[in-house]
């Protein structure tokens, strides 16, 4: 049997979904910074505005509750459970600032021999679905959390010679500001700015060799070439070729042949897969991510598929009945 190569690509976020009017307090946060510099590819999506609502926090009971409401009057309850958390385990506070918004909250407190706050937790009305998405510990309730994660696609980008957040966020970028300006607010008395919100992606390679008795085995069997910059490229075409942003002007059509995709590039089949749990919706198809809070690869996700010069969107569902025939 002859060597076959075969390569699944995951899509993940580096950090929570932003949005453009958060985006912009985030220029300057050195840290944050250079998480999102970790991203060449990105998509631009909406979704009507999130607002956390009726917070109560009850210091005896270590405890913050709220509901996250949608403008389309999607609402759900949540709480906190405060002893459940790192960060509050980790300093044993005696007293806590609690701050809140419709936006976010956070919860501090400052420690005797210290001028500064210690943020014990904080989170903003898409850090909460990020979160609850991974199942993070302390977090109870918010169980229509998928349907919140639900957003329209409006554009898929890459950035080859800089990094997502520079291309998105500190630089002029003509999509991002066009999208500003034609889009109309989804929910009554927002803001297109906060509703308009950010991705930011990396792509991870997993390369699988299935070798026989007379294959050859060589250096590039044990350390391959990944191609992860062309795996970018790729992803780009694919996500717009099968899901597709209103903003995309490029549509890709001869997809998945291209000159610097992974096509040609002896990988006799691969594929793409979003590790999060959320669902796009595009003009061509929606396509919906999933995340197992154990194992991160989930048989509930949307697969793109590639053999040859043929390509395939492949359903969660049509992947299990496949399997079952």
């Amino acid at each position: 049997m002859p060597t076959t190569k075969a390569q699944i690509n995951f899509l993940r976020l580096v950090y929570p979904p932003v949005s453009n009017l958060e985006a912009e307090r985030l220029i300057g946060d050195s840290e944050v910074e250079a998480i999102l510099r970790t991203s060449n590819l990105y998509m631009i999506v909406s979704r009507a505005e999130a607002k956390f609502e009726n917070f109560e926090f009850n210091e005896a009971a270590m405890s913050i509750e709220m509901d996250l409401t949608l403008g389309t009057g999607l609402t759900d309850h949540l709480r906190v459970d405060l002893l459940d958390l790192e960060m509050v385990r980790r300093h044993e506070p005696v007293e806590m600032n609690f701050e809140h918004s419709p936006k976010g909250f956070r919860l501090s407190y400052l420690p005797n021999d210290s001028a500064s706050k210690i943020i014990l937790e904080w989170s903003t009305t898409e850090k909460i679905l990020y979160d609850r998405g991974r199942n993070r510990p302390g977090i109870v309730g918010l169980d229509r959390y998928r349907e919140f994660a639900t957003y329209e696609l409006l554009y898929v980008g890459i950035s080859k010679k800089e990094d997502s957040f520079t291309r998105l966020v500190k630089n002029p970028h003509d999509k991002r500001l066009r999208i500003l300006t034609s889009e109309r607010q989804k929910s009554p008395g927002a803001h297109v700015s906060d509703e308009l919100i950010f991705l930011f992606f990396e792509v991870e390679p997993l390369r699988i060799h299935t070798m026989g008795s007379d294959s050859d085995f060589g250096a590039d069997d044990l350390e391959p070439d990944l191609l992860i910059e062309r795996a970018i490229a790729d992803a780009e075409k694919a996500f717009v070729k099968f899901i597709d942003g209103r903003y995309n002007v490029a549509k890709f059509p001869n997809y998945p042949l291209g000159v610097d995709g992974l096509h040609g590039m002896g990988i006799d089949r691969y594929g793409y897969t979003l590790l999060e749990n959320m669902t796009l919706l595009g003009l061509q198809a929606p396509f919906v991510g999933a995340r197992d809070p154990v194992m991160e690869l989930s048989n509930d996700g949307d697969f793109i598929f590639i053999e040859g010069d043929t390509a395939t969107l492949m359903t969660a569902a049509e992947m299990k009945a496949a399997l079952t025939k």
